[in-house]
Parts: C-alpha cells; structure tokens; sequence
C-alpha cells in the first residue's frame, strides 16, 4: 500500500493533468494551439490554454484564448476532429478558404467568402472539402502498374506536402543563389544565368535529408510513412526551385546594377 501510495504522489508530480491537452485548434499557417475548447461559433473558437511556467501577470492558471475563423482549419474536440468553417483542400497540399456549393463528380464548386458567384475546381486537383461540419473526399484510389493508392496513402501525402508549404524553410538556397547570380552577372553578364539555372536544376533533385535534426524539425513521419515522405520531398522541391529562381534573378540584378555603376564611375 505504502508503494501504491509513493507511486501516485511520483505520478501527480512527473505526469500532471493532461486536461489543457485533449483539444487542439490546427491554424491555416501550420501552427496549433492545444488547450481545452470552451466555445466554437461562426465567428471563432475559444480555447482555453494554460500560461507558460514562470508567467507572473496573473494567478490563475489558464487563459482564454479567441482564435477567429479565418485563420482556423479545423479543430480536434475530445479525440476526435471537427470541421466547423468550410474549407478545400488541395492536392498540392494548399487549403483554400473557400465556401464549396455542390460536386458532381466532376467539379469542385465553390465561393468566395460574402460572394455569390460559383466558380469550380476539376476534381483531379482537389483531395477534400469541410461543409456543413463534414470532410467529403474527393480523391478516388488510383490503380497504377505498380500499385493502387488508397485514400489513407493519399491523405498522408497530401499531409506532408502541406506541412512542407507550412514549415518548410531553406533560406540559404536563396541566399547561395543570390551570391553566385550576383557572380554570374558581374563576371558574365547575361550568361550569367548559366550558372545560376544550373544550381537551380541540382538543387531541386536533391531531396530532403530525412536525419535525425529532420526528424526532430518535421515528425518521425518523414522518416517511416513512404507517403508523407513523397508529398513532403515533392513540395520542398518546388519551395527549392522558386527560391533557388528568385534569389538568381536578383543576384544577376545585383550583379548586373555593379556593373552599370562601375562603368558610370569609370566613364563619367
């Protein structure tokens, strides 16, 4: 009994209640925010969330914290999600604030937010839809020569694409891109955007490390779900590509504006 005892008092120290953790409010921007939901309305959700250790501007445990719909995606209540604002999700791992009308199989439609006009998405680009607090899945298994994808694989990619639009961040590819086309232009000139689209093309069929810090950063997910690791190596690839193209054009503009100015300042 005295062990019993000695155990629940260790227990109450080293595992203490888990209450602000059983609900979770998953942001459009990748971020969430666990806690206890008090309230959801059309406006917002109000959650509560406890202060961080050591915080001194109150004494109560907890604050309320009113996260408005337009930054929600979807919410978790008791172990399970909810869907409380419409939403479409994207094959390419984007969600859209959109307001979906009906689909036939083929089409998509949807509005924009305080619109009446209906436009569409084809089917083939959208994975899912929230409407009326239900998820309707769009996707349909693929059989291939190789394999059929099912949904809960299709899930999972879609699912590491739209982590990797949300957390994914390889400022330095930019940056080295900016150095060697601000190289390229001042040595080269205009051929100076061989050797930045070059760079480009290398660095886009590398992957992703999926090491340990990866890992740690993103989720186990990319090191055992095949899936999740194609969506996520797949959009991180194009996030690659775009910042590898941006900061090449503006190392030649760089490069090129160097040059303008030492010839202005040699010839004036």
């Amino acid at each position: 009994m005295q062990k019993f005892f000695r155990f629940f008092c260790y227990s109450l120290v080293l595992f203490p209640s888990t209450g602000f953790a059983q609900d979770a409010v998953y942001l459009l921007n990748g971020r969430t925010i666990r806690g206890q939901i008090t309230s959801i309305d059309k406006h917002q959700v109000n959650i509560k969330v406890p202060y961080p250790k050591g915080n001194m501007q109150s004494d109560a445990e907890s604050s309320i914290l009113s996260v408005p719909e337009k930054k929600i995606w979807y919410v978790s209540r008791n172990g399970r999600a909810e869907y409380p604002y419409a939403r479409i999700n994207m094959m390419n791992g984007r969600v859209r604030r959109l307001e979906p009308t009906r689909y036939d199989s083929v089409l998509v439609y949807y509005r924009k937010p305080k619109t009446l006009k209906e436009k569409y998405f084809r089917e083939q680009f959208v994975f899912s839809y929230f409407s009326e607090g239900k998820e309707q899945v769009v996707f349909t298994p693929m059989i291939t020569d190789f394999d059929t994808i099912e949904v809960s694989e299709a899930r999972s990619a879609f699912q590491g694409k739209r982590d990797a639009r949300t957390k994914y961040k390889q400022p330095y590819t930019a940056l080295i891109s900016v150095l060697v086309g601000a190289a390229g232009g001042y040595t080269l000139a205009w051929y100076g955007l061989i050797p930045v689209t070059a760079f480009a093309a290398l660095d886009g069929l590398i992957n992703p490390r999926a090491g340990a810090y990866r890992q740690r950063r993103y989720g186990e997910k990319l090191v055992y779900d095949p899936y999740y690791r194609y969506g996520f190596n797949k959009q991180a690839k194009l996030i690659k590509l775009r910042n590898d193209i941006l900061g090449g054009v503006a190392g030649i503009a760089a490069g090129l504006g160097m040059i303008l100015y030492i010839r202005n300042t040699e010839n004036p």
